[in-house]
């Protein structure tokens, strides 16, 4: 509230001034109030229609509500103001994947990449790979994402199954414990990985218990669990893929229904980021 009032008090001292407005944007957003928020990066956009940021603001919006292809025209508003902004790129790639649009998806990231080297973007671009079995692809992306971001466990999980595919086990395995020890939040996310992580690292008893208990008392959503379905299914390709990647795969298809609007590769790529799912720019 203190945030909304100063930005508020700002526009209202210089009724031109475009960036309050996008500011509000910002906060509207992040308190789930998307008709507010669409009103104020709308107004910034007026004001200087030059702005990126506003666009950029809208785009995540109507990604979050669905609206793809206005979602769509927002990044590319974004990136056409500023060729330089590296998000709009990251974000338009997000939705070409949920769209079979692997091909212009993986330009995206690595323009994303290009123009401000981060995880995020690699460890999509490697988790892509994975998924289309370019397994020799999907190595180094997932090596510059953990190098970038030692701390994230995602690109650790993700390049252990690219591991077990390729044959190698023992190096698939240790790259699971190294994410075991980083899997440390208390997010629903984080708690199915840890049991997810157990399961496929020898606690064939302690993982797949985990997993049921937090399967019965959370009730985590279609697309959430069927990125782990998706995981273990990538897993269980391997030529000796670990114990309990059967047990966990019949228990996660036995909760999976239709996938709900939070879509399962948008789920399945934010994993151990330690990245909100889009980042907002001032």
């Amino acid at each position: 509230e203190e945030a909304i009032g100063a930005y508020q008090k700002a526009s209202e001292l210089d009724p031109k001034f475009a960036a309050p407005w996008n500011g509000l944007g910002n906060v509207y957003y992040h308190l789930g109030r998307y008709e507010e928020a669409i009103g104020a990066y709308q107004k910034a956009s007026e004001l200087d229609p030059k702005f990126a940021y506003p666009w950029h603001g809208l785009g995540i919006v109507y990604d979050d509500l669905g609206c793809y292809e206005e979602a769509i025209g927002a990044y590319q508003k974004a990136s056409e103001l500023d060729p330089k902004f590296a998000y709009p790129y990251a974000n338009l790639a997000d939705i070409y994947v949920e769209q079979g649009r692997d091909d212009e998806a993986i330009k995206l990231y690595e323009k994303s990449f290009e123009l401000q080297p981060r995880a995020a973007p690699r460890s999509k671009l490697g988790y892509l790979h994975l998924k289309r079995g370019e397994l020799d692809k999907a190595v180094p992306a997932l090596e510059e994402a953990i190098q970038l971001d030692p701390n994230a466990y995602g690109p650790l999980v993700n390049l252990g199954i690219v591991r077990y595919r390729q044959g190698d086990g023992e190096a698939g395995a240790e790259l699971f414990r190294r994410a075991l020890e980083r899997c440390t939040g208390q997010g629903l996310y984080d708690r199915l990985s840890r049991a997810w992580l157990r399961a496929v690292t020898g606690e064939k008893e302690q993982g797949p218990a985990e997993m049921r208990e937090l399967l019965e008392s959370h009730q985590p959503p279609a697309s959430l669990l069927q990125s782990f379905v998706t995981d273990t299914e990538l897993l269980a390709q391997s030529p000796q893929p670990p114990a309990g990647v059967e047990e966990m795969l019949e228990l996660l298809r036995q909760r999976t229904t239709t996938p709900d609007r939070l879509s399962t590769a948008r789920a399945t790529s934010w994993r151990g980021m330690g990245l909100r799912p889009k980042v907002m720019q001032a």
